[in-house]
């Protein structure tokens, strides 16, 4: 139907920003578990893969310079691979602080901090891996030349900003027009974070929002924009009080919601640097009435996620078209108790009428 609600859920495939985690522990058995879960309900996974990671893993693999036996690109390769012939869907992802990585048996991974911005690479060439054209366009032909084999039709279509950091975003929307990504989806809509080295902004995207649950941009990525090519599909976001924040949190502590997966330990670089904040402005960020949250499945109850579709539901109105809802997680964040609530969550509204789980490529038929 033309005006169903069509829900995806996405899961950035990555380890932490700075390095480390276990690719076992922190990728591959949280997202075994996760697939293993939706395919019992013929729902399709979206994995968004930071194709930069992937290929300093393959790179320090094919030099032999990792432990014995630990082979991370290879498990990945054939983890997506294995997800793509069972339906699922894997998109472009990138981190590029991995483009000027350093590896050492001792010390681990150590990735150039101050790449962590795609924007703040120069704009560049095809060939040029280190520059946003060439990351971009290498990264999606890696993806196509990883899956065409296994599925003819597979495109490379959708495209998600390492830590949402996508501003200022004309050269990276320049890009993705230049290689032929149809979609973006970075926004937050309502949300700004701000540290030294993450920073984006989408609070003006939030009265985009409003009216359309998803729009064309050009080169404002809050903005819609007639002449745009590029349509912007955003993680959903909604209001929640101060009140309704509080009981939730009671409840993701109760359930063991936040803890990491088992076998999985790392540092979460934007958690780091939020702690050098002032505390007068954590306090004050704290009591803040009315913010807005994203639809985060390794952080919400079940009973918020289906709360987000209620809130698409009253939102959709006469909306004549297919509504998207996005929910976002993160492998190295999903544990056991986050794919049960996912689970509820799945159970409690499969099947409901002008309701269906999706994919990106759904919202262009």
């Amino acid at each position: 139907m033309a005006n169903e609600i069509i829900i995806i859920l996405t899961n950035d495939y990555e380890i932490f920003g700075n390095g480390s985690g276990d690719v076992r522990g922190c990728l591959i058995e949280p997202t075994r578990k996760f697939l293993r879960m939706s395919e019992r309900y013929d729902v399709p996974i979206t994995l968004f893969v930071d194709v930069a990671e992937y290929w300093a893993f393959l790179e320090e693999e094919r030099k032999g310079t990792l432990p014995k036996d630990y082979k991370p690109a290879s498990w990945m390769r054939e983890q997506l691979i294995e997800a793509i012939k069972s339906e699922h869907d894997v998109q472009l992802h990138l981190h590029p602080q991995w483009l000027n990585y350093k590896y050492d048996r001792d010390a681990g991974w150590q990735v150039d901090l101050n790449l962590w911005r795609l924007p703040s690479l120069p704009y560049g060439s095809k060939d040029n891996r280190r520059s946003i054209l060439g990351a971009l366009y290498q990264g999606k032909r890696t993806l196509e030349e990883m899956f065409k084999p296994y599925k003819e039709d597979y495109e490379c279509i959708a495209f998600r900003a390492g830590a949402w950091c996508i501003q200022p975003e004309k050269e990276v929307l320049r890009a993705l027009r230049e290689i032929g990504i149809k979609i973006d989806s970075t926004v937050l809509p309502g949300i700004a974070y701000n540290t030294d080295i993450t920073k984006y902004n989408f609070r003006k995207a939030k009265n985009t929002f409003y009216n359309f649950p998803f729009w064309r941009v050009e080169d404002d990525i809050c903005c819609s924009s007639s002449n745009g090519i590029i349509v912007e599909i955003p993680i959903f976001t909604y209001r929640a009080n101060i009140l309704e924040r509080i009981t939730a949190r009671v409840k993701r502590d109760r359930r063991g919601i936040l803890k990491s997966p088992e076998g999985c330990r790392g540092v979460v670089i934007a958690t780091e640097l939020q702690k050098q904040k002032s505390k007068l402005r954590k306090i004050l960020s704290k009591f803040e009435i009315w913010k807005y949250q994203m639809a985060d499945l390794c952080s919400l109850t079940f009973e918020e996620m289906i709360e987000v579709v209620r809130n698409a539901q009253r939102r959709k109105g006469k909306w004549t078209k297919k509504f998207p809802v996005v929910f976002s997680g993160h492998s190295k964040c999903m544990n056991d108790v986050n794919i049960s609530e996912i689970e509820n969550f799945i159970k409690l509204v499969i099947g409901e009428d002008k309701l269906q789980f999706g994919k990106y490529s759904d919202l262009l038929n």
